[in-house]
């Protein structure tokens, strides 16, 4: 019974030290969380929208659910400086948007 507690007690620090390690979301080579910008740019509760996809890389708005009647822009080198220190730039595409 003792070694069964142990065992369990072992998977549930593995099970914790997996869950608190910090998540691959966005990096300075992988990319902008557009959400995180947005909640930087505009401040909490607001969200990204590709709103114009033909715009690349500047369709991009926030809003704030459920209502979204207003639309604001988002500052990506706002978020760049702000997260890495680091200036904002892209490709083109709307989902280019990378710090370096």
């Amino acid at each position: 019974m003792r070694s069964r507690v142990t065992s369990l007690i072992a998977g549930s620090c593995v099970a914790a030290a997996i869950l608190l390690s910090p998540t691959a979301t966005a990096n300075a080579a992988t990319g902008v969380d557009m959400r995180l910008a947005c909640q930087m740019t505009n401040g909490a509760g607001w969200v990204e929208q590709l709103t114009y996809p033909s715009q690349g890389a500047y369709g991009w708005r926030c809003w704030v659910p459920p209502f979204g009647a207003v639309k604001k822009g988002v500052n990506v080198q706002l978020y760049c400086s702000g997260v890495y220190g680091l200036n904002a730039y892209n490709s083109g595409g709307a989902y280019s948007w990378y710090c370096a």
